[in-house]
This record gives structure tokens, sequence and C-alpha cells, in this order.
């Protein structure tokens, strides 16, 4: 605050007391007074009465100017007193002013903190209000759902016990259809049994009468003999030469069913018989020639099908091919159990293409040759499965031939097959099989155990003997044709190969129709009959026929399947076998003449003495 003897804008005076401020007044020649001159002062020095005069003037002038100082220092000191009380009073103002500032500021902060500590309590009863609402409708929500899960569970339990019962009825009615498909094949089986029986009889009793009469032609010869010897020998003795000698019947011209006592099995046939039986092996074969390549037509248009599908379902596809080729290979002879697990990958593999891929449809009765048909029903069946079968059916048949040295992996591999084509998901109606895309690709391959023969010196031969090429092609391949061109030369596979492959197949051909269903449930769709059939067209095959081929598939065919031969079939299968092993074998060295006998004619030859030796079976 300014002091009211100064006026407000004025330059504040040094400090210090007037008395100060006159000293300095009187040292200085400018100050208020007379100023003197140098002369003066001498003058003044040398007069004395001026010098008094001088000195009671500035005592005159000091006591004015000390009153003057004294009455500006009391003005000074009551400003500075009024100054000082203006101050004091200023800061009491000011200290009220921010005493009430600061009461102001509390009062506010007060009232911050109480609007604050409102808004929290609002937010938070809106909050505990959200919070209970939530709950609220949380619990109705849960309520809600749990009204909505009895709701669905009511429903789910009505649809399963419709299911349950629609099951139950549908079960029942395959129960039914099967004890009535089981019935019929067990009456069929029954009357195949019975009709095999009937001809066992019937053959067992034509082959004692032919070897009685055998006997009797053979003891009317001896006799005839005799009595020419006697009359030569009479005449000789009497010197008389013989005119006329009949000559004895060459063992080249009787049947052998009478040559020979334990080859009555052997029937002599008629030309007209023979030309007959062949013309309907030849039919039979080119229908299973045409299906094997409708199946090849079926394999490629279906690649085509499954070229647009996604990349997941071309994966998946994949991978059922390859669990099929991995349950082929995990098949071993002496584990049991791996042989089940591989059965059952190749079962689920097919089964979930089944499954996953049911369209499109293919008339399957276009792809049954070897089985009845009914015309009236409706055949059509995933074309996936035909696939899968075809690829089951071609694996095998690799397998077969990349085993030809070991006949032990065959028989577990051909109870997979038989397991395989005998389960009804994988059968026309669920009982008729569809194991002829099995036999198409053995009518190709090993047409010789259908009755087909053929020359090994001529291309038409090799090609009905099933003969490849050196690159494993077929000779109905569509690259075979382009190879059989005039003037080319077609690439054969060496007879070692040949007769490797053939080895395999009959090896394979034996396992697989040499099954004992006797116990089964289910029927065999590879019944016996086709082993005793193979059999009987090898041992009766005409002489002009014959050949290296036919002799290796007769060995591997009979090689280690003898004694489930013997069980099926009893005595009579000793009997096929005497004529298979013995009589035939003879017959073919008769008519060579005894002179260069082949490796594969002596190997016939030597297998009784085999069965002898290791099964104590004399033939």
């Amino acid at each position: 605050m300014s002091s009211p003897a100064r006026p407000t804008g004025t330059k504040r005076r040094a400090q210090g007391s007037p008395s100060q401020h006159y000293m300095n007044e009187r040292s200085d020649p400018t100050s208020n007074g007379v100023h003197l001159s140098h002369g003066e002062d001498d003058f003044e020095l040398y007069s004395s009465r001026s010098r008094r005069h001088y000195r009671e003037m500035a005592r005159v002038h000091a006591d004015d100017e000390r009153r003057f100082h004294d009455f500006l220092d009391d003005q000074n000191a009551t400003q500075k007193r009024k100054h000082n009380d203006a101050l004091s009073k200023a800061m009491e103002e000011h200290e009220q002013v921010r005493q009430a500032a600061e009461i102001a500021r509390q009062r506010v902060e007060l009232q911050i903190q109480q609007e604050r500590q409102r808004r929290a309590a609002e937010q938070q009863r809106k909050l505990d209000e959200e919070c209970r609402r939530a709950i609220e409708q949380e619990q109705r929500e849960q309520e809600r759902r749990l009204d909505e899960a009895k709701r669905l569970e009511l429903q789910r339990r009505e649809i399963l016990r419709r299911e349950q019962e629609a099951e139950a009825q549908r079960r029942e009615s395959e129960r039914q259809q099967r004890q009535q498909r089981q019935q019929q094949a067990l009456a069929e089986k029954r009357e195949r049994e019975a009709e095999a029986e009937a001809a066992r009889v019937a053959e067992e009793r034509r082959i004692r009468e032919e070897a009685t009469a055998g006997e009797a032609e053979a003891k009317r010869q001896e006799q005839a003999r005799q009595q020419q010897q006697q009359q030569q020998q009479q005449q000789l003795t009497n010197g008389v030469a013989p005119s006329s000698i009949p000559s004895a019947k060459p063992a080249a011209s009787v049947p052998v069913a009478q040559a020979q006592v334990n080859g009555a099995a052997v029937q002599a046939a008629t030309a007209k018989g023979v030309a007959s039986d062949r013309q309907a092996r030849d039919t039979i074969h080119q229908r299973y020639l045409d299906l094997n390549r409708k199946l090849h037509e079926f394999r490629e248009s279906f690649d085509k099908l499954r070229s647009g599908w996604d990349k997941a379902s071309r994966n998946k596809f994949l991978d059922w091919k390859g669990a099929i080729r991995k349950g082929i290979a995990q098949v071993d002879k002496s584990d049991p159990v791996q042989n089940r697990n591989a059965k059952e990958k190749v079962k689920a593999a097919i089964l979930e293409a089944q499954r996953t891929v049911p369209e499109p449809k293919v008339d399957v009765r276009e792809y049954v040759v070897g089985f009845p048909v009914p015309a009236g029903e409706d055949a059509s069946g995933p074309a996936i499965l035909l696939y899968m079968l075809s690829l089951f059916a071609k694996q095998c048949m690799l397998a077969f031939v990349a085993n030809a040295t070991d006949q032990e992996r065959a028989n577990p591999l051909g109870i997979l097959i038989v397991q395989i084509f005998a389960m009804p998901d994988f059968q026309l109606f669920g009982r008729i099989p569809l194991i002829d895309i099995l036999w198409a690709k053995y009518h190709v391959d090993c047409p010789i155990l259908f009755g087909i023969w053929g020359s090994e010196t001529t291309v038409e031969g090799k090609k009905r003997l099933g003969w490849q090429t050196d690159d494993d092609r077929s000779p109905y391949s569509n690259a075979f044709k382009q190879m059989s061109q005039p003037g080319s030369k077609i690439p054969w596979s060496s007879s070692d190969r040949h007769f490797d492959r053939l080895r395999g197949l009959a090896n394979g051909f034996a396992s697989i129709t040499l099954r004992n269903f006797s116990k089964a449930k289910i029927s065999n769709p590879a019944p016996n009959r086709l082993y005793w059939e193979a059999l009987a067209r090898l041992s009766n095959c005409p002489a002009n026929e014959i050949t290296l081929s036919l002799m290796v598939v007769l060995k591997n065919l009979v090689d280690g399947h003898i004694p489930r031969f013997i069980s099926i079939y009893g005595h009579a299968a000793i009997v096929a076998l005497r004529c298979a092993l013995v009589d035939f074998p003879r017959r073919i060295e008769t008519t060579m003449g005894g002179k260069n006998v082949p490796s594969q004619l002596k190997a016939v030859q030597a297998m009784p003495f085999t069965l002898k030796k290791g099964l104590r079976l004399s033939l």
C-alpha cells in the first residue's frame, strides 16, 4: 500500500535521516545557501567578524535545517507507521480473504467430494441394479434353457423311443429276412451237399465199376496174351511159323480209366463232348473278360468323376485306398491277431467310403456273372463300393504274385478275401457276393484254372494263357493292342517270370476256394466246387493242349493244400489226387515217349513221394 504523504508516481527518495541530508547539503557547494568562491573564503578567514557571523548564520541555518529534518523524520515515521498500519491491515484483510478463500476452497472441495461420493453411490446403485437385473435375467435365461432342455429331452426321448421302435421293427424284419436267407442258404447248401454227395457216390460207384471193368479187361487181355504166347510156343514147338499174329493194342490207345486201376477217376470223353464242353468254357471265359473290360472302363470314368471333388474329399479317398493297401500288406502267416486287425482296417475303409460317398449309383447286376440275379429287384448300389472291391481284388492278386515263393502267406490272404466278399454289407441284396470282380481278374491272368488252353509258342496262344509282357501289361489291355500291330514285336515276359506269376495265382486260388464254411452262418462266396472243377479240368486236359504252364498251375494248385482238400471231400479227394498226380503225369509221359521230360512234369511226378513221406498218404 502506498504512503499518503507521497504522491503516487513520484520517485522514492534515498533512505536516511534528515540530518544526514543536511550535512550532505552543507558539504555540497550547490546546496541552498550562498556559494562562496575561494577568494571570498580567504577573505572570511581573515575576517573574524565575518567568520563569527558566518558561524552564527550557519548555526541558525543548521537549527532550522535540523528542525526541518526532524519534522520530516516525524512525518516519515508517522507515514511509515501509517504505512505499516495500512500494511498490517492489508495483511489482515488479505489473511481474512485467504482464510475466506481457504474456507471456500474447503467448502468447494467438500462439495466436490460429496458430489463424487453421491455420484459414486449413484453409480454403485446403478451397477448393483444392473447386476441384480443381470442376475435375474440370467436366472430367467437358465430357467428358460432348463425348460427348453427338458422339452428337448422329452422330445429326444420320444424320437429315440420311436427310432428304437422303428429300429426294433427293422431289426426284427432284418432278422426274419436274414433267417429266411439263412434257411434258404442252408436249404441250398444242403441241396448242394446232397447233390455233391450224390455225385460223389455216383462217382465212386462209377469208379468202382470202371475199376472192376478195368480189372476184368486187364485179366481178359492178360489171358488172351497168355493164350497167344502158348499158341506161339506150340507152333514153334511143332515147327510151324506163325502165319498172322494180332498186334497188341498200344497203351496210349487204351483209356486211362481202363489202363490203370488207380486212375479210374479220369473219364474218357468223346470228341463231341469235349468240343461242347470247351465251347461252354470259352463262352463263360468271354463273359468274365467282358466284365474285366467293363470294370476297367468303370474305374476310368470314376477317376474322372472324383477329379472334380474338393481337396478334403480327394485326400479322404486316398486314405481309404491306402488303408486297403496297408491292410493287405499287413497280412502275416503267423500272427492271427494282426490278420484280424488287417481285416478290420480293410472293412472299415470300404464301409466308410460306402457311407461317405453313397452317390453316384450303378446297376450292380451288370458286374455279376456267376450268380443268378432277380430281374424284378432294384440292383443299384454305390459306385464307390465297386471301385473299392475292384481295388481290393487287384491288390490281392498283386500280393499273390509277389509271394509266389511263400505258400504259407497265401492262406491268411485267402481268408481275408473270402471274409471281405462274404460280408452282407458288400453284397448285392445282402446275399449275392460280388466276388466275380476277383474271378474276372483271374480269367485274365490265369485262365488255365478255368479250362482255357492255348499254345505257348503263338501270339494268340499266349494271349489265351494270360501271358503278360515284360512291363506287366495284360494281353487284353489297350497298350497290348498297340504292341500287337502287324510288323511289331511283342515284348513278352520271360518264361520264368510267367511261371512265377502262375505259381502265386494258383496258390492263391487254392487258398480262396478251400475254405470250410460248414459252421459259418454266412454262405461261402467262393464255394469248394471251384477248386474241384479246376483240378478236374487240369487233370482231363487233352494231350495236344498240355503245356508247361498247365503243369506249373497243377503243381501249385495242389502243393500245400492237400490236408484241407481231403478234410472237405474225404476219400473223393484222394481219388482226384491220384488222377491228378499219378495218372495224369503218366499219360503225359506216355504221350511224350518218355523222352525229354520237362522239369515241370518231374515236379508233379515227385509229389506222390512227398505226400507219402510228409503226410503218410499213399496214392
